[in-house]
Order: structure tokens, then sequence, then C-alpha cells
């Protein structure tokens, strides 16, 4: 038997003598223009314990009431970044050649299969992929990235008890029908934003709520704040002349004077001070001045494409002949390759997709390698 599969190999190999070819790479630009990137820019950053502020920056930018992770970062110009996970959506890209109008049907009839009702909602309205409850509110929601019909995202108002098989089987349809050029799971992608923290620990002495159109000015119970700071952080003291600002958590109203500000008895870091500001936000809803900005691109943060595995070129989820030959005829500028399958192309990891990755997949195909899939996993 080995004897066998060492002379379909060689016969295979042939295929491979062909010329060798790079691989493209992306860059990741941090704070402002971040362009297309992923998480790695955040892999040496702690996010900070936000005692639940996140959720109303949030709410305020308009993502509705759900938590996030901020970050605070010493050394950069925007010092705060608000990150929002999308636990409650799937989102995947179109290879080039698949036109989003003309394959709109197709893959409203992949989505049915795992939302029933998507295929019914497609045929009502084509450019409203929505499944609505008997008052109309929104259960599952189809939508394309601005500026970018070939990326899709399907939200869904609760995550369904199966949500992790149908995070992998709706994977295996699409790619199973050559469609999508990445796949991103269920909180694998997020909106962000970046901006700054105001270091000067400053809020109003009041704030204003609304019985109607009438607002009322409440004053802040500062005593009480210099009470807590006496208990939880000795030395710290409450003074006057810094201006900023503090919301009410439950009535949402917002000050417009007034000044007091947390005079720290030592020299404290920003992450000390975004700490100090989050924790007097949870005792006494006192919002610490933070100012927010979308960054520059138009693509959510992402996570690990779940497309890519190593010698998979053809992106199907699957392992064949097809990969070795996909890949010699972009080597021979016979066929293109997007980045992903590009990535995949270079199977024995030496970061060049060339003739000996075609000899790596059809040694694996054969039974002539341990895995080099799992030696990359």
């Amino acid at each position: 038997m080995k004897n066998m599969k060492k002379r379909i190999a060689a016969a295979l190999l042939a295929l491979a003598c062909l010329p060798v070819t790079g691989m493209r790479a992306q860059a990741v630009d941090l704070p402002y223009v971040w362009g297309n990137t992923t998480w790695e820019p955040f892999a040496g950053m702690e996010p900070v314990n936000d005692r639940g502020f996140s959720r109303i920056l949030a709410k305020g930018e308009g993502f509705g009431d759900v938590p996030g992770l901020i970050y605070i970062d010493e050394n950069s110009t925007y010092n705060l970044y608000l990150v929002i996970p999308r636990e409650h959506s799937i989102s995947f890209t179109l290879r080039d050649s698949v036109d989003p109008d003309e394959n709109a049907g197709e893959i409203a009839a992949i989505l049915d299969r795992f939302f029933p009702g998507m295929l019914a909602a497609y045929e009502a309205d084509p450019k409203n992929l929505k499944i609505t409850d008997n008052d109309g509110n929104a259960l599952v929601n189809v939508w394309h990235s601005f500026g970018n019909p070939n990326e899709f995202h399907v939200w869904v108002k609760d995550l369904p008890e199966n949500a992790q098989e149908i995070e992998s089987e709706l994977l295996l349809a699409l790619a199973g029908q050559h469609l999508i050029s990445a796949y991103y799971g269920w909180g694998e992608t997020a909106d962000y934003m970046c901006g700054g923290f105001d270091e000067a620990l400053a809020y109003y002495n009041y704030y204003v709520v609304y019985d109607g159109n009438e607002p009322t000015r409440i004053p802040v119970d500062i005593e009480a704040v210099q009470a807590y700071l006496d208990i939880q952080h000795p030395g710290y003291k409450v003074g006057k002349g810094k201006e900023g600002e503090i919301i009410l958590r439950e009535a949402g109203g917002l000050a417009y004077s007034g000044a007091f500000h947390i005079v720290p008895d030592k020299e404290l870091s920003l992450r000390e001070k975004a700490e100090l500001a989050f924790e007097l936000w949870e005792q006494f809803s006192l919002a610490p001045r933070v100012g927010l900005m979308e960054s520059a691109a138009s693509d959510p943060l992402t996570g690990r494409n779940a497309l890519e595995s190593p010698g998979d070129v053809t992106l199907d989820c699957e392992l064949s002949l097809l990969d070795a030959i996909a890949l010699n005829k972009n080597l021979l500028g016979m066929e293109s390759l997007c980045d992903t399958a590009l990535k995949n192309a270079d199977a024995d990891g030496n970061g060049t997709a060339d003739a000996s990755d075609s000899l790596a997949i059809l040694r694996e195909l054969v039974g002539l390698t341990e895995g080099f899939q799992e030696k990359q996993a």
C-alpha cells in the first residue's frame, strides 16, 4: 500500500514543477485610520474594568445596550479605544467573482435553511432581507458593510441554542457553493471607535433631569463623594475649579456647568485614573468626560477568518487535488487568488506560495505527511 501511495504521489507531483510567486501582505495602521485590520493591535493591551460604562458609550453611539471593551493606551494621542464585539452577528465576504445582486437569491436560500423565512423575505423584497415578529421588530436582519456590497452581516436578536452548530454548518454551506472568501462567526467581528479620556477627573457639580420638557438641576452630593474617597482612597480629595460633565444613569440627564474634580494624593497613570473614574461612575453615576470618533475605516474589526486553513486553496473547506491545481494555475498566471486563498496556498508555512506548496498538498492527500494542517493549527 505504501509503494502504491508513492507511485500515485510521483504521478501527481509533476504538477508541482511550476514557477515561483510571492504572497501579498496586509498592514495594520493604528490608532485612527485602521484600515482593514484585526484584533492583533490589542494583543498587548488589557481592557480596563469600566464597571459597565462601555454600555453607556455604546448606547450613546447608537450601538444599543450592549457591553463593550475599553482599552487605554498611555502612549497614544487617542488614548481610549471602545471595541464592541458583535456577539449576535455572523459575517462573510463574497468572492470577487460572485455578484451580490445576481446571487442574492442563492444566498437567501442557504440562509433560509438556518433562519426559516429568509427566502420568503427575499422574494417579497430582495433589498430587505429581514425576518420580523408580528409587531414588525427584527428577529433576523441581513445587511451589507458600508461601501462594500460583498460583505454580508447576519444579525439575530436572540442567539439560538444551536448557535455554534449554525455557525459551522452555514460556513460549510456557503463555502461548498464557492460563494465566499472570508467567514467570521458569532463575536468574531466588532465595531470600534477611538478617542480621548479626560485625565483631569473633572465633573460638573450638578446634573439636569427632565420632567417632560422642564429641566431640573440636581446637585451632586459632593460630601458623599468625599466620604467614599476617605474610606476607599484615603488622601484623595474633591477639588474645585475644573470643568467636566456628569450623567445620571437612570434618568439620562446632562449637566451644563459647575465644577469639581478629584485630586489624588499621588501621581496616577492614565489607566489608574480611568479605573478611578469608572469606579465613581459605578458608585455615584458620575460619567467621566470621554470623546469618541469612529475609525476612518468602514470595515469592522475582525477575528480569525474561518476559511483560513493550510492547503485549502479553493476555499471549500475540503482538501483535494483541486487545491493543487488551483495553486498551479495561479503560479502560471492563469488564475488569480484572493488573499485568503493565497494565505492557504502557503501550505508548508514558509511564507511563500510556490511549487513546494503544491508538493505539500499532494503529499498530504496521499498520506505521505503527518498532517501539515494539524501542525499549523
